[in-house]
This record gives structure tokens, sequence and C-alpha cells, in this order.
């Protein structure tokens, strides 16, 4: 069937070159020296043990399975996080390869977003440390208050004639800045610095929760995706909607729960 390759130099010529034969420990015949076996007994060659390629392949542990392509790999995880985050799915995809640093919605309201999102973790650490920094400037303001309390009320004035925040701040501004004497404004500056710092903290705080809030769902959904492989390996995929997606009940009681914490903690210095 290759008689129109002979004498073509695709046709076999015999090479008396002993650099390029191997002889078999086997059998002794020579071999080309790039022949793994050898042609004639299909003994290894450059083996002291004489295997077959027979045995090599009997060697072979063939219950392994072959590993899947890449791309396939890639796709398929790719519909596992769609799946996951159901909701604004491009554009956590380019937020997780590092295209968007920034998430407005974690930096306006962090309690908020990280509930929604099913961070309950992070959601109540934001909670916990925001609720602390509203606790820590209300407890200035108290002793602000305090200082400034008696001056006003040394003046004969009652908090309840004001009807208006301004006309408190026209009262002050006649009297109070007239009789500046028996109140302690060293004292005054640090509360008010202590307040500025605490209200500094809150904004930084924001702003951190704006810049990790990619990265933090990032982990947290191939967390989630890993576990809910451990618990099921056959019906994972079911699973996996019902542990991601939102809550937006989640989201709304955080909201309101802080908000009346918030408003207790206000109550307890100024109302009690």
């Amino acid at each position: 069937i290759f008689t129109e390759k002979h004498g073509t130099k695709d046709s076999y010529i015999p090479t008396n070159n002993t650099a390029e034969v191997i002889t078999c420990n086997n059998c002794g015949k020579n071999n080309l020296k790039s022949r793994e076996f050898c042609e004639f007994c299909n003994k290894q060659l450059n083996s002291k043990e004489s295997t077959t390629a027979a045995q090599i392949l009997n060697n072979l542990d063939l219950r392994a399975k072959p590993t899947a392509n890449s791309n396939e790999v890639a796709a398929d995880e790719e519909k596992l996080i769609d799946k996951f985050i159901i909701f604004n799915t491009n554009y956590f995809k380019k937020a997780f390869k590092g295209q968007k640093k920034f998430n407005f919605g974690a930096f306006i309201c962090p309690v908020f977003y990280y509930f929604y999102r099913k961070m309950y973790a992070a959601g109540s650490a934001f909670f916990v440390a925001i609720l602390m920094l509203i606790y820590m400037i209300c407890k200035q303001l108290k002793g602000f208050y305090s200082i400034l309390m008696p001056k006003i009320e040394s003046l004969g004035a009652d908090l309840n004639e004001f009807t208006a925040f301004s006309q408190l701040l026209e009262f002050m501004k006649v009297n109070i800045l007239n009789n500046l004497n028996n109140i302690d404004f060293i004292n005054l500056k640090r509360k008010a610095n202590i307040i500025l710092f605490f209200l500094l903290l809150i904004l930084v705080m924001m702003f951190f929760s704006g810049f990790l809030a990619n990265g933090i769902y990032k982990n947290h959904v191939y967390n989630q995706i890993a576990k809910c492989r451990k618990i099921s390996n056959e019906n994972y995929q079911k699973l996996i909607p019902i542990v991601g997606g939102v809550s937006l009940w989640s989201a709304i009681l955080a909201f309101i729960s802080f908000i009346f914490c918030a408003l207790y903690i206000f109550q307890y210095f100024f109302i009690i």
C-alpha cells in the first residue's frame, strides 16, 4: 500500500551507525535508539529488568478518571456562580475579576447590604461596630449637654419654650456668648473633638465596607458552594439557589433593628 513512497525520502533506509542503535538486553537484537520497546521481543529497552509494554499498562491505575477539560470546569463553575448570585450577576462577575473595586450599596448602608446578600457574619460585625460608635457619640454629647445646660438654666431659660432649634441657637448667641464665665471650654472642646473623631470613624468604616464588600462576597460565594458540595454530592446544585440569592426580609429586619437600637441609645442618654 506504500508503493508510491518507494524510493522517496519517506522510504526506510537501514543504518549501520552504532550510535543510532541500541541492543536489547533480552533478545540481543539491535533497535533504533528512538524506540522504547524492542520491536522483536517487546521488552523495555534501556532497562535492567525486562518489562513489557503490556506489563506497564497493567500497572497503571486505570480506575483514575481523566481530568476534565479546564474550559469545561470554568464553564461549570460560572453556571454555579450564576445560580448562587441570581441577581446582578454581570456586576459581580466583573467584581470577582477585579474590574469593580467599589460597592456603593455596601458604602451607603453596610448593615442593610450584608444582610441582603446573606452575609450575616459581616452584617452583624458592622451592626455592632457602628452601634458602639453611636453609643460613644451619644455619651460625649451627654457630657457636652451637661456642661451647657446648667449655664442655660442659670439664665432662667426653659427648653420647652423653644419651638425651634434656631430659637435655642439665638438664645445661646445672645446670652451664653455674652456670659462666658464659669463655662469649661477646654472640656467642651475635648468632647467636641472626640465626637468628630467617632463620626470620622463611622465614615471610614463605610468606605472600608465599600472597598472590601466585593471581595468579602466573592469568598462567601465560593465557600458556600463548597459547603453545598460537601452536604450533597448529587443534589448540591439544588441547594445553591436556596443558600445563595438575596434575603430582603433579613435586610429589612436588620435595618429596623439597627434604627431601634440607635434610638434606644439616644433615649438612654437624653430622655431617661
